[in-house]
């Protein structure tokens, strides 16, 4: 059986990975570990929208299906609502909601509201339609953290959580598009690569 942690710190890795190609695209991509192709996510983003599915099956402690739906709508002056759901087995794990309200945002997250001071122009599903060039921060919809954004190298980028600095986040870009990503994780890295 998963110990409820080790999920909980996965699911919330993914999430956060998958917070984050350019305008207007489709692309599909494979996520692995240890080499392993364990699933796979579908992007569609646009100016005004971006939807990211994915499903992988795992196995840490116990196999499991974990199914994650994000939806992000954006105008001018940055995100406008996004809503970010997971599943584990089948069932509902965490239903995340983030709505923007005079000068910042009222997150809801597993029925509990939390307000986020500021608006933010660059959201992590952003991450997966437009690369982060000038982009200090980027604001994760599944959990309302601002992650700083390191440039690495010539399109490559490298985010820290703010609170577990061992989780680490890349992404590397080719004209302007994800190509390949790794979460970083004490007990397991994990990769996405442009299919």
């Amino acid at each position: 059986m998963f110990k409820h942690n080790t999920l909980k710190s996965f699911i919330f890795l993914l999430l956060n990975f998958m917070n984050h190609i350019g305008w207007g695209q489709q692309q599909e991509y494979k996520l692995l570990s240890n080499d392993r192709e364990i699933g796979r996510m579908l992007v569609n983003g646009t100016e005004e929208k971006i939807e990211i599915n994915s499903e992988v099956n795992i196995k840490i402690l116990a196999k499991a299906k974990v199914s994650y739906a994000l939806k992000s709508n954006y105008d001018d002056d940055g995100l406008v609502q996004s809503s970010v759901i997971t599943y584990l087995n089948g069932k509902e794990h965490s239903n995340t909601k983030m709505i923007a309200q005079g000068s910042g945002y009222t997150m809801t997250k597993n029925g509990k509201i939390q307000p986020i001071d500021g608006k933010k122009k660059y959201t992590g599903a952003m991450l997966y339609v437009l690369e982060p060039k000038d982009i200090a921060y980027v604001l994760s919809e599944s959990d309302g953290l601002l992650r700083k954004v390191e440039k690495v190298g010539k399109h490559h980028y490298r985010l820290i959580h703010p609170k577990k600095k061992s989780q680490v986040q890349e992404f590397m870009y080719k004209d302007g598009v994800l190509i390949e990503a790794m979460i970083k994780h004490p007990f397991k890295t994990f990769h996405i690569l442009k299919k």
